[in-house]
């Protein structure tokens, strides 16, 4: 932590571990983190114990990630984004502004989430269901909502204010319930 850039007012893990060139503004609360090289955390953030930030990563204000959830490398996190904790997310994926990511998520490389998305977590019943996986090169509209174990094929795209309620094989959908666009 050399080189670590620190602003104001911040509550840091004496277990955080910082790569070179990261900085840090006010009013953040880091647990017993990690983040790799060139990582910019912004203000108001809570960043919780076993949290993992890849390198060259940039977290703007406002963000929660609850514990045991891990970032990839070159990833943008969005204002007001939000993990539930035991989510994994890949390199060069971009979380738009207040997007939410429920318990268990996957998000594979290269996936693009727009603002206002949000994914569910559980079953009314108390199942156990596994948690959603969104797979490489995938795009998520605005407003979207995923429910829980559910996967989508990579290179997909979903159209804004949809709602998948099942697994989607690649290709583009849209609606309440998501259906396939197909091609005349």
């Amino acid at each position: 932590m050399s080189d670590l850039k620190v602003g104001k007012f911040n509550v840091i893990s004496e277990e955080f571990h910082s790569g070179e060139g990261c900085e840090i503004g006010n009013f953040n609360t880091i647990g017993d983190a990690s983040i790799g090289n060139n990582v910019v955390i912004e203000n108001n953030c809570v960043i919780g114990s076993g949290c993992v930030i890849g390198d060259n990563t940039h977290v703007r204000s406002f963000v929660e990630l609850r514990p045991n959830t891990i970032i990839g490398d070159n990833c943008y996190l969005d204002s007001y984004f939000h993990s539930s904790g035991t989510n994994k997310v890949g390199n060069n994926v971009t979380l738009r502004f207040n997007s939410c990511l429920a318990r268990e998520v996957v998000v594979d490389d290269d996936v693009y989430i727009c603002p206002n998305v949000m994914t569910n977590y559980g079953h009314h019943t108390g199942r156990k269901i596994s948690g959603t996986h969104i797979g490489k090169g995938s795009f998520v509209g605005t407003a979207t909502v995923i429910n829980y174990g559910i996967k989508i094929a990579p290179k997909t795209v979903v159209g804004s204010c949809s709602f998948v309620n099942k697994n989607l094989e690649e290709g583009i959908y849209v609606g309440v319930p998501a259906v396939k666009v197909e091609k005349k």
